[in-house]
């Protein structure tokens, strides 16, 4: 026998190599700790479908050079992560575990004038075209991000809740899925929740964990990190059950985190661990989601917060902080590209005031979700002064509170656009008026008052019904009305029914940094305010940025 081949040195081998990978892992594992540091990013989230759909090229059939130009479009930004979405039960790779995204199944017949909703048949197709070139698209996309210095990670749907659904393509349908609907939630709890995988099977954790095990093997070797989406959706389990089974996904985090140390041991890349959860910890609890325990426990890296798709105009960063009792942590927090009841697409200025309100409540940094430019999202849609497409030079201003200084903003509060899938914002919207007490409302401005003093304030303050109004601000009166300015900034967007708004010109001397106090009687009958908005003017837009 080869003296390397005999059974004793070999045993002696293998135990060289256990204590090497083994201490590889305790040494990372470390790293992590000592890299969760509080450091600035601009993360872009690319939901995959949006590029599998090629919209940023007018959804001609995708190519490997529109993969690298849609990459190169954000890496010409202040965007710092580029995370590519993985799908959720389909997937946008081959696997071992499920089909690719628009599939069909062995033995699958699909009727040619069967709706497809969500254009998966041409997601699959675009996705040949890539693989025809020798690559997958999800490798494109890294391969692509690490050559244009941006760091690179994977977000993976834990529930995502687009394709399971009768009104959906069988195209869509997962085989795990739809084999095994006594893994469902069964409970109409919001959009297409009846269907939401429920996490206290362990065959349905295990179906998740041996995706995310695939994904970190096949990819790791590119990655800077890997995003398990919770957001994507939060039900996770029956209603009254999350408290009870949070364990589980406790334990859960704690295998995706053995198998990241793993991958990095392999590797030689320190690959971080993020989550993106609700932005309420008792919300998180109530699904099952012990995000406190999770960083306790050193498990995650980084922790993203959010609400269900929207933009929380007033996000409470700092109460989330003060919730998790970490100060080391970066905490990350979602701008969606729309909210308000009706939903509308958020206009620059919003946008701006939402970065700006995470940036001074403490956030490390911004989560950009559904921010996509090119084709049909760079039509010009402006009104007067205000401006909801062409996203494209938010992108060069968002990365930064340095950036957002002096632009133009405006500031809101959550309007309950927020509340999902049994989250509740804490929002005093809508604030019912009436004539025989004051009733108030405090809106957060996060501008550096009176450093940066601007040229004008704008309060809207939308109703359910046309009354006069006495408003004041942080205790003075505000009397001077402009209405031109309601239809000029577009704020009667959206109007329903007998729905009015109001613009009263606010001198910018009353203002403060953090929350201003507006109060507000009826001079009639009984109202409620049903939106507020403070809009900061610090020049024109040609030269300060549309609102």
């Amino acid at each position: 026998m080869n003296q390397t081949g005999h059974p004793s040195v070999v045993y002696y081998w293998r135990k060289i190599k256990f204590l090497f990978v083994a201490g590889s892992m305790l040494f990372l594992a470390g790293c992590h700790q000592e890299q969760a540091v509080r450091r600035s990013r601009l993360i872009f989230n690319c939901d995959g479908t949006d590029l599998l759909g090629n919209f940023m090229f007018n959804r001609r059939p995708l190519s490997l050079a529109d993969v690298n130009a849609y990459v190169d479009a954000y890496a010409g930004t202040q965007i710092t992560t580029f995370m590519m979405c993985s799908g959720a039960h389909n997937l946008y790779y081959r696997s071992a575990w499920t089909r690719i995204i628009g599939e069909e199944a062995p033995g699958m017949t699909v009727d040619a004038t069967s709706e497809d909703p969500e254009n998966v048949g041409v997601y699959y197709r675009n996705y040949l075209n890539v693989e025809r070139e020798g690559t997958d698209v999800i490798t494109a996309v890294l391969q692509r991000a690490r050559e244009k210095h941006l760091e690179t990670f994977i977000s993976y749907r834990m529930n995502d809740l687009h394709f399971n659904a009768p009104d959906q393509s069988p195209l869509s349908y997962c085989d795990f899925w739809a084999n095994h609907p006594e893994y469902w939630i069964n409970e109409d709890i919001g959009w297409h929740s009846e269907g939401a995988f429920d996490f206290a099977h362990p065959e349905v954790r295990a179906f998740k964990t041996g995706i995310i095990a695939e994904q970190l093997d096949k990819y790791g070797h590119l990655l800077d990190g890997f995003d398990l989406d919770f957001m994507r959706f939060i039900v996770y389990f029956k209603q009254q059950e999350g408290l009870k089974h949070a364990p589980l996904m406790t334990e859960l985090i704690r295998t995706v985190r053995q198998e990241v140390d793993k991958v990095s041991a392999r590797t030689g890349r320190n690959i971080l661990l993020s989550v993106r959860v609700p932005v309420d910890m008792d919300c998180c609890m109530q699904k099952g989601l012990d995000v406190k325990e999770w960083v306790r426990l050193g498990l995650v890296d980084i922790v993203n917060i959010g609400v269900h798709w929207c933009g929380h105009p007033a996000m409470p960063v700092a109460k989330f902080r003060s919730q998790l009792e970490n100060d080391r942590i970066p905490i990350y927090a979602t701008v969606d590209d729309g909210g308000y009841r009706p939903r509308e697409t958020y206009s620059h200025g919003m946008r701006r005031g939402m970065a700006a309100h995470i940036y001074a409540q403490g956030g490390d940094g911004i989560y950009l979700f559904n921010h996509f430019i090119g084709g049909a999202y760079d039509e010009t849609l402006s009104q007067g002064s205000l401006c909801r497409r062409t996203i494209e030079p938010l992108l060069h201003e968002l990365g930064s509170p340095e950036t957002l200084r002096r632009r133009n903003k405006i500031f809101a509060i959550d309007d309950g656009a927020a509340a999902a899938y049994g989250y509740r914002p804490d929002t005093p919207l809508p604030l019912s008026v009436s004539a025989a007490e004051q009733s108030r409302a405090d809106l957060y401005v996060a501008d550096p008052l009176p450093e940066d003093l601007p040229e004008e304030a704008v309060l809207f303050i939308r109703t359910d019904r046309p009354e006069l109004l006495a408003v004041n601000v942080n205790g003075t009166p505000v009397n001077e009305q402009e209405p031109a300015y309601v239809t000029s900034f577009d704020r009667d967007h959206n109007l329903e029914n007998t729905e009015t708004v109001y613009a009263y010109r606010v001198p910018v001397t009353l203002l403060q940094q953090g929350y201003n106090t507006v109060a507000f009687r009826s001079q009639g009958g009984e109202l409620k305010v049903k939106r507020l908005e403070i809009a900061l003017l610090y020049g024109p837009v040609e030269t300060n940025g549309y609102l």
